[in-house]
């Protein structure tokens, strides 16, 4: 959408708004210069053998945004079916040592990606339960499912990787899951492997608890979720954009992930050289894989990873958030106590949410904007106004719309089922001068302004 870029090439920005918008906001807001907040391209994961004594390790996943990264860790402790989880005290660092208290439970962890514009949170899939600390089967890899998400097609899920005595030897249960919810219900009669996908899966995803049993006990796990299941004759449906994770400056290299997808079989890629707005992309030529050296023609510009997703009923073209890019450092630098700003800059004073705390996957909230002239008591009527959330897979940016004469702008924001039911759910402001010219957006007529929503 041409509302995602963040603003364009140099932005010259007063040290007294600097000063002046790093101010409390739910949990956390901070001023900024650039909105390219931690986005996340790849779920957590957690390594090692599921039980008591034995030590896991967590990766943190993959992630895009503004470089460097840093990651925190909390480890938390879930039923289990790998609900009702909370937090271990104490439990975070990315080992940790399951103890006899967390036996039949499972573990989740939660890792905080931070840099310079803001942080975002992403959560792993439950692990198995854990074991006693004994021969009993003990799951050391998540099991996934394999095939098209789509009515009439077979998916099979394999075993993952266990210890214990051997021989192991496994049984199936496929459930149907919500969306978003973590809701999910066994379907009669799925007890093999492979399953063949049938109407009432359309709308839902799919996941099988691997039942290992040897002489010492039995434990299971349920495998990761298959993508939104779609109807028999429809093209692929993409369900999270594709996301570009790496440094955007020439001469670096970046990276594209697809997304996720619900039934595709097949992708092909492209990257687009687009303008400073995120518009008016062309394809550059010879760059259809996941990785892309940025070219000396992407200075000033912004790129974006386009994908098309393929089954037997058609294709469908989707593509990423636009990245600005840099050019390369010529090692010229200057004194920030030596730059000027623009006398006229605005500042988003005051932000407002209403509910605070949020508690609704799905619903929406709104987001109250006060915009006033930097350094006076004046309001400023007519600033547009756009909020950009971060991950975009747990709300949608909103519309861009102007201030009232009381300085106010009220917008709402849609979130999706995936939304957490805990932590924060980070966005960035932005107010800005109407036009499209460098002097409107980017001569001192523009802020921006981390801020986050608690999630209960």
């Amino acid at each position: 959408m041409n509302r995602n870029s963040f603003g364009r090439g140099r932005l010259r920005i007063s040290i007294a708004a600097l000063a002046a918008a790093a101010v409390v906001v739910g949990v956390a807001s901070a001023a900024t210069r650039a909105g390219n907040p931690p986005v996340n391209a790849g779920l957590p994961t957690i390594g090692g053998t599921v039980r008591q004594g034995e030590t896991l390790t967590a990766n943190p996943g993959s992630w895009g945004g503004a470089v460097p990264i840093t990651y925190a860790y909390q480890w938390q402790q879930c039923d289990s079916s790998g609900t009702g989880c909370a937090s271990i005290s104490g439990a975070t660092s990315a080992t940790y040592v399951p103890v006899a208290g967390d036996v039949g439970k499972t573990l989740v962890v939660r890792v905080t990606a931070t840099n310079t514009d803001g942080s975002a949170q992403a959560f792993s899939a439950a692990t198995a339960q854990v074991a006693p600390p004994n021969s009993a089967p003990a799951a050391t890899t998540q099991p996934s499912p394999t095939g098209t998400a789509q009515e009439g097609q077979t998916v099979t899920v394999d075993n993952g990787s266990w210890n214990g005595t051997t021989p192991i030897t496994f049984t199936y249960a496929w459930q149907r899951c919500t969306p978003g919810t973590g809701s999910c219900s066994f379907i009669t009669g799925a007890t093999t492997a492979a399953y063949v996908i049938v109407t009432a899966d359309v709308g839902f995803q799919l996941r099988a608890e691997v039942i290992a049993t040897n002489s010492i006990g039995t434990s299971s796990v349920f495998s990761n979720l298959t993508a939104i299941v779609v109807a028999k004759g429809t093209a692929p449906v993409n369900t999270s954009l594709p996301v570009i994770v790496g440094d955007a400056t020439v001469g670096k290299v970046v990276t594209g992930y697809v997304g996720a997808w619900s039934g595709a079989t097949s992708y092909t890629y492209q990257w687009t050289r687009c303008n400073t707005s995120g518009t008016g992309c062309a394809d550059v030529p010879g760059a259809t894989t996941t990785s892309y050296t940025v070219a000396a023609a992407d200075a000033g510009q912004t790129i974006r990873f386009k994908v098309t997703a393929t089954n037997t009923s058609g294709s469908t073209t989707s593509s990423s958030i636009a990245s600005h890019v840099t050019a390369a450092s010529t090692g010229n630098s200057v004194p920030v106590t030596s730059l000027t700003a623009r006398p006229d800059h605005l500042l988003i004073s005051d932000v407002k949410f209403s509910p605070s705390p949020f508690g609704s996957p799905g619903g929406t909230f709104t987001i109250k904007v006060k915009v006033t002239l930097e350094g006076t008591s004046k309001v400023v009527s007519g600033a547009l106004v756009y909020v950009v959330p971060a991950p975009g897979t747990w709300a949608k940016a909103s519309q861009e719309l102007q201030t009232a004469s009381d300085g106010w702008a009220t917008l709402k924001i849609q979130t999706t089922k995936s939304l957490p039911h805990s932590g924060t759910l980070v966005m960035q402001v932005r107010a800005r001068g109407p036009g499209n010219t460098d002097e409107a957006i980017l001569g001192g007529i523009s802020t921006r302004r981390l801020v986050s929503l608690k999630l209960k």
